[in-house]
């Protein structure tokens, strides 16, 4: 099977997104110069990063839906002893913040 060759700019496009969707440390800056230096148009670059940050919204709304459904549910099925315990173990990084 041959592998098909990815154009250059598609290829950053597709770099650009995934690491805005992924909350890179970068920001895509590398992918958003190798991109002006391709010549697109700065509205097709636009229209990446909307559907890049969509993808990354509706990502972070599943997630927190999911976790408010696991934290009802521990919370319902939780005896007086069992939530005893999980605010001992709340504490679990040795300070009084109850981060972890």
């Amino acid at each position: 099977m041959v592998n098909p060759v990815i154009n250059p700019i598609t290829l950053a496009l597709i770099t650009l997104s995934a690491q805005v969707a992924a909350q890179h440390p970068g920001h895509g800056k590398c992918q958003l110069d190798r991109l002006k230096t391709l010549g697109v148009a700065q509205e097709d670059v636009e229209t990446v990063l909307e559907i890049a940050r969509h993808i990354r919204e509706e990502v972070t709304t599943r997630f927190d839906e999911a976790l408010d459904a696991v934290l009802l549910a521990t919370l319902t099925s939780a005896t007086p002893q069992r939530a005893e315990a999980v605010s001992v173990t709340a504490e679990c990084c040795g300070t009084s913040n109850r981060c972890c």
